[in-house]
């Protein structure tokens, strides 16, 4: 069962990798042409901004859940170090806990400023939702990724991975390796 959820998973996050690169691709291309219409044509794109702007909404909330699975957030590791294995992972579990609760709230609580927004924005005709809805989304995947984790630390299937450059050394046992 956690093989095909594993391939699931993988895909789901090939797919992200995709979606990311094509919303940074595409912005750039978006903000370039808005350059080059407003100051060589002197006929600025009226959508430009807008556009760009939400796909850079995009890009940061589907990027942060990308950062956080790969465990490039940043992270202050004093107590961990003093820690036997044991205590390593039950720290990794309470640390995934918090995140999860967290994401949970910012989930919520965005989801709750999306449906509120009810405006058009005027250049591209499509609703603010589409823009704030990027928020519940990037941090629904963070707070399954998070629950996740802490299961699998708690679990302890298999040995937490050393301190090097390759991994973070917090005593996570890894979900799908």
């Amino acid at each position: 069962m956690l093989t095909i959820l594993c391939k699931i998973s993988r895909g789901i996050e090939k797919g992200l990798e995709f979606l990311l690169i094509a919303a940074l691709t595409l912005m750039t291309a978006i903000v370039l042409a808005g350059v080059f219409f407003r100051y060589v044509l002197e006929r600025p794109l009226v959508f430009s901004f807008e556009a760009s702007t939400i796909l850079f909404a995009w890009i940061v909330f589907l990027g942060s859940f990308l950062a956080y699975k790969d465990r490039f957030h940043l992270g202050v590791r004093i107590i961990d170090g003093y820690l036997s294995v044991r205590g390593r992972r039950i720290l990794a579990a309470v640390r995934n806990l918090v995140i999860l609760l967290v994401s949970l709230y910012l989930a919520d609580k965005s989801w709750d400023l999306a449906m509120r927004a009810g405006q058009r924005v005027p250049s591209l005709q499509v609703s603010v939702r589409i823009f704030y809805i990027a928020m519940p989304i990037g941090f629904a995947l963070m707070a399954v990724l998070s629950a996740v984790r802490s299961v699998t630390a708690l679990r302890g299937s298999d040995d937490p991975p050393d301190d090097d450059e390759t991994n973070s050394g917090d005593g996570e046992a890894p979900a799908c390796s």
